[in-house]
């Protein structure tokens, strides 16, 4: 789905909400983010990933990391990448699973696209697929995302919880 400069329909809200950048992003919190908010809806590309591939994903060209917050409680993640042609992609988005249904997922999108537009004056853009959560693509529809394109692929596999990781000893290092 993308998003042109004048398609943005922002959820203006009440809600206490924060979004910051994370200016030093680091491996284990990325990893622990994705697995807190991505496990539930089967994220995928990731799954086996160790300490070194983590530190390359976020010491990559362009990498940004945003954090939100509702009452100073780490809510959800999202993380985009600056693209040489000058868009931004959206890879990872979405609430930890205790504070989806409390209203925060429109207004966490808006921070996040609105940070977004930050960085480029041409197109914002993000994929979504069948495993998402239920309303993720009427949410992207409402802030402004059109289709621009539909992919078939195989399923992504079922990744572990966060919970799943920590009695495994995983925790959340590589």
């Amino acid at each position: 789905m993308e998003m042109l400069p004048s398609d943005f329909r922002p959820k203006e809200s009440d809600v206490d909400l924060t979004v910051i950048r994370v200016e030093a992003p680091y491996a284990e919190l990325a990893k622990f983010m994705h697995t807190l908010v991505g496990a539930q809806w089967r994220w995928g590309g990731r799954q086996g990933w160790g300490e070194s591939a983590w530190k390359a994903l976020v010491g990559r060209s362009g990498y940004e990391m945003l954090l939100g917050l509702h009452k100073g409680t780490p809510i959800g993640y999202s993380e985009m990448f600056v693209e040489d042609g000058g868009g931004v992609q959206i890879s990872t988005m979405g609430l930890a699973p205790h504070f989806i249904g409390k209203g925060l997922g429109g207004p966490f999108l808006t921070a996040v696209v609105r940070h977004a537009w930050t960085l480029t004056s041409s197109r914002v853009w993000l994929s979504t697929c069948s495993h998402d959560h239920p309303i993720a693509k009427s949410n992207y529809e409402a802030r402004g995302f059109k289709v621009f394109e539909v992919v078939e692929g195989d399923e992504n596999p079922s990744n572990p919880s966060f919970w799943d990781l920590v009695a495994a000893g995983d925790g959340v290092r590589g």
